[in-house]
């Protein structure tokens, strides 16, 4: 009865460790999905303001103002590649850059 006791039970954490494999890519994925989310979002975000003020430039309207607003979406664009590429959290990532 003891043998059959103790291969069940390592079967059964067999399953387990299994199970937490699973749940740590399942994390891992949803990690990298969500900071491909962040990138593209900061991207379109800078690139929106990148042609707006492209188009100020065209129209030789640019002010100190505009040049901050499409400098600050580019940090915004770069701090989020770099979280994405160190596989940092976002408040990780401004504490180094603040």
């Amino acid at each position: 009865m003891g043998r059959v006791q103790r291969e069940h039970f390592e079967s059964q954490q067999q399953v387990e460790a299994a199970q937490w494999v699973r749940e740590q890519q399942v994390a891992e994925l949803d990690r990298k999905r969500h900071c491909y989310l962040s990138v593209n979002a900061a991207f379109r975000e800078y690139r929106t303001h990148l042609m707006n003020f492209l188009w100020l430039v065209h129209k030789g309207e640019v002010t100190p103002e505009a040049r901050e607003v499409v400098e600050e979406a580019r940090r915004a664009h770069h701090a989020a590649f770099a979280r994405h590429a160190t596989g940092l959290p976002k408040q990780s990532c401004s504490e180094l850059s603040g």
